[in-house]
């Protein structure tokens, strides 16, 4: 898993409805009765509620996987799971994903390739990498079912010119 904490608290659901129940309680004797608890404070309260379940649903997950997959603030996730660094996963772009692509055909002309292994490089899916290869003829040529011949389209070009 990316950017694994071992040291992340997890918790039980017997373990959440305690904590709901105590933190709850306090809010209410703090502030008089439950309807007249802040909606900041409910906010706050339902936040880590929902942290903590979220945990417990997933318990092979870091907190960063957390955060990012159930959009979890970062100041919750701290408090919460007690890690400090829990900043939300980048994604990666559309284009950035096809840059690697042609990245790596520049650099493996003549390779024979699957749409399979073009997924995997881009990391984009099978039936997108499907399409790209059709859609993209002057980089990629059928050898035989399932299989493509990376091309250079610019020295393709030049060698039809120089015919």
């Amino acid at each position: 898993m990316i950017g694994k904490v071992m040291d992340m608290r997890q918790y039980s659901i017997e373990e959440i409805k305690q904590l709901h129940d105590v933190e709850w309680k306090e809010a209410a004797d703090t502030y008089g009765d439950v309807f007249s608890i802040p909606k900041s404070v409910i906010w706050m309260l339902s936040e880590r509620d929902r942290a903590r379940y979220c945990s417990a649903a997933n318990p092979g997950w870091s907190a960063k996987e957390l955060v990012s997959y159930y959009s979890i603030d970062q100041s919750i996730a701290t408090e919460v799971f007690g890690t400090a660094d829990v900043s939300i996963l980048a994604r990666t772009k559309r284009a950035d994903k096809y840059e690697a692509i042609w990245k790596w055909c520049g650099e493996n002309v003549f390779a024979q390739v699957t749409p399979k292994e073009i997924a995997e490089i881009g990391d984009i899916s099978y039936p997108t990498a499907l399409k790209l290869v059709g859609d993209r003829v002057d980089f990629f040529r059928k050898v035989k079912h399932g299989l493509y011949e990376v091309r250079d389209p610019k020295a393709d070009r030049e060698a039809e010119k120089n015919k």
